[in-house]
């Protein structure tokens, strides 16, 4: 054999492997191509990425129910027993959802009243409040809203630092009332995609004022609902709301662990005594609670 002969076996193997790469291609161009992944139905509107898909709302079947004089509303059977804070001439609401620190404000607040300008002399409209609010401009979104008869606008902001976003409903009766109802929710960037937080929205769906023409019930423990009261000039603070201090004096905190006695709080008197301090008034009934509690 010359040199210029080719081995017969090397032939064979180039042959076998042009033939291997030649039936890769062919297999590769035959098999079926994978049908395109379908597009969820969107609703009449924008098309594509702008229009979020809607989510089944949840039930409010199950939830707990808060009623005083002036309304009601539903809210997760998750979240605390509601608070109530009785101020000079405002009602505040607080629910908590377990999760509220030194940074982080209550899953819930409702207030329904009036504000009194001390520059002015006078109580303020709705308006007048608005105007003198600085919500944060990070993510800001606004638009008008109705809420049984009463309207105003919503405010949606995102917090820096903390990581989460807050929306204000500011309400009123009429143009000229100083009556209001302010309504603050605390919630994550899931709840950002839509203009309205969607618990937030079956909340609001299951508000009801009560009609003044018809004597309303008083609330029983069964509803749910504790009330305090705080004189004007003075305010409730500490990580469990154990603490009267005056209203003019910096972030009052206090360490996070819980005490019996704290309970007795949410329905004491957070007053300004003799001696000119906000102080938690020492009633026969604060006493005995605390007697009570001190000794488990």
């Amino acid at each position: 054999m010359s040199k210029n002969d080719i081995p017969r076996w090397a032939v064979v193997l180039v042959l076998t492997i042009v033939g291997l790469f030649c039936l890769l291609i062919v297999v590769y161009f035959l098999k079926p191509l994978s049908p395109p992944t379908p597009r969820p139905n969107l609703p009449a509107g924008k098309a594509g990425d702008d229009q979020p898909v809607a989510e089944t709302p949840t039930t409010t079947v199950s939830w707990k129910i808060f009623k005083n004089e002036e309304f009601s509303f539903k809210y997760p059977s998750s979240w605390s027993e509601a608070e109530t804070t009785l101020l000079s001439t405002r009602t505040s609401i607080n629910i908590s959802d377990g999760n509220e620190s030194v940074d982080l404000p209550t899953r819930l607040e409702i207030i329904s009243g009036s504000y009194y300008n001390q520059e002015l002399n006078r109580f303020i409209t709705l308006d007048e409040w608005t105007s003198k609010q600085n919500f944060p401009s990070e993510s800001y979104t606004t638009e008008e809203i109705a809420l049984e008869g009463w309207r105003g606008s919503r405010h949606t902001y995102h917090i820096h630092g903390i990581g989460y976003f807050n929306t204000v409903i500011a309400l009123t009766d009429s143009a000229h009332s100083t009556s209001m109802l302010l309504i603050s929710y605390r919630h994550s960037s899931s709840e950002y995609e839509s203009k309205m937080p969607k618990t937030l929205d079956q909340i609001l769906s299951t508000f009801e004022f009560i009609d003044e023409a018809q004597p309303s019930p008083t609330p029983t423990k069964s509803a749910g609902n504790s009330q305090r009261f705080v004189s004007e000039g003075c305010r409730v603070g500490g990580c469990s709301s154990e603490l009267c201090v005056d209203g003019n004096s910096e972030n009052v905190y206090s360490i996070c662990i819980y005490n019996p006695v704290y309970e007795c709080y949410k329905t004491a008197r957070c007053e300004r005594q003799e001696n000119g301090e906000c102080r938690w008034s020492q009633t026969e009934e604060l006493k005995a609670c605390l007697e009570e509690k001190s000794a488990i």
